[in-house]
């Protein structure tokens, strides 16, 4: 692995850190590895919005139970979802080839044949990320 390789996942899994507490809680990802760590955070994206979406009609997994007990009400899980796609418009913005790669691998793949996340997506989105993810979508 080349040196600006290594900077580059070393800032990408920088800007995740500590960003958001309770993937960091529910995820326990000790693993440096980039796409292992934004895999799990696309788990986590997916569940937040299963949760706002389904409520408690959705299975209590460990990591389920863990997010409900955090977000306990349909503000708190509003807000996280518009910090998680602030976040993902951030990443987009970057036009790195890389950093898209991380977004289709780990986030959007994570929520496609979702019609419910998909919707969610291109409710907190710009026009633009919508268009992309419909670029990709396979």
């Amino acid at each position: 692995m080349t040196h600006l390789q290594e900077e580059w996942e070393h800032l990408m899994l920088a800007r995740l850190e500590d960003r958001f507490p309770v993937f960091d809680h529910v995820y326990e990802l000790d693993d440096d590895l980039v796409y292992v760590r934004y895999g799990g955070f696309g788990s986590f994206v997916q569940a937040v919005i299963h949760l706002a979406t389904h409520g408690s009609e959705i299975e209590d997994s460990l990591h389920i139970q863990i997010i409900k007990s955090a977000y306990t009400d349909r503000r708190r899980l509003e807000q996280e979802l518009r910090r998680i796609f602030q976040f993902v418009e951030e990443l987009f913005q970057d036009s790195d080839e890389r950093t898209r790669d991380i977004l289709n691998c780990c986030i959007f793949e994570a929520l496609m044949g979702s019609k419910t996340a998909e919707k969610v997506l291109f409710q907190y989105v710009s026009a633009e990320i919508a268009a992309y993810y419909k670029s990709i979508h396979w």
